[in-house]
């Protein structure tokens, strides 16, 4: 019987017109065997800091600064978490009427596929969403069908919608995401002195840069390094 594994997606600056250089699609991988283990630990740790609330980058405080590395640490110590991102720059070079028939929801979803695609191996997979407008079923029914028809309905055996409250998984993905993000955006004065620790020590335990390449052979945390030509 193949091993199954989840996958929880979550992006940042995926609107065509948010007027934002950036835009980046993020998921977490971990093995269906020790999902419920893994989420109890995490909501522990945060137990453990006197900070029981949903974890989100665009609500960092200094004050939290020890619960934001003990869950990072945690990420690194757990062979069965993984992350990759698909970080686009440049997203005003994004050409939807040549590429993608005018449409950017095409383009959406061609990075998700790559995304969602790069996690392939030997097992089957369940692929959680996060819920961010009206549309969010009707992205996941999009994607699910994208993914069943180029990679084989076989190997997707459960879509779902969910908030982000409800998963520990989403969340990180959200925090790992927004420091993605934070550093590569240009257009904004990088200031928050939390942030830039956060970032910082990211970097300092993966070993890489988070807003370039991570080399081929990477499995832990994993960076798309996707520029636009114009």
């Amino acid at each position: 019987m193949m091993n199954i594994a989840r996958i929880y997606i979550d992006e940042s600056c995926h609107l065509e017109n948010d007027k934002l250089p950036v835009m980046c699609v993020g998921g977490l991988f971990v093995e269906e065997k020790s999902w419920k283990e893994l989420s109890d630990k995490m909501k522990q740790i945060k137990l453990e800091h006197h900070s029981p609330t949903e974890l989100k980058w665009n609500k960092v405080s200094a004050s939290r600064m020890t619960l934001y590395k003990s869950l990072i640490d945690f990420f690194f110590q757990q062979k069965d978490l993984r992350f990759s991102a698909l970080l686009i720059k440049h997203k005003e070079n994004i050409d939807n009427e040549r590429y993608n028939n005018g449409d950017h929801n095409i383009f959406y979803y061609k990075a998700m596929f790559y995304l969602v695609r790069d996690f392939l191996n030997t097992h089957l997979y369940k692929v959680y969403m996060d819920i961010k407008d009206n549309r969010g079923k009707a992205r996941l029914d999009m994607l699910s069908k994208v993914l069943c028809r180029v990679c084989g309905a076989g190997k997707y055996v459960h879509f779902q919608n969910i908030r982000s409250d409800e998963s520990q998984f989403i969340q990180l993905a959200d925090f790992f995401i927004g420091a993605i993000v934070y550093k590569q955006r240009q257009d904004i004065v990088k200031t928050n002195a939390v942030k830039n620790e956060i970032i910082e020590y990211i970097e300092h335990k993966s070993g890489y840069s988070i807003t370039e390449n991570t080399p081929p052979w990477e499995k832990k945390i994993k960076i798309w390094d996707f520029q636009l030509a114009k």
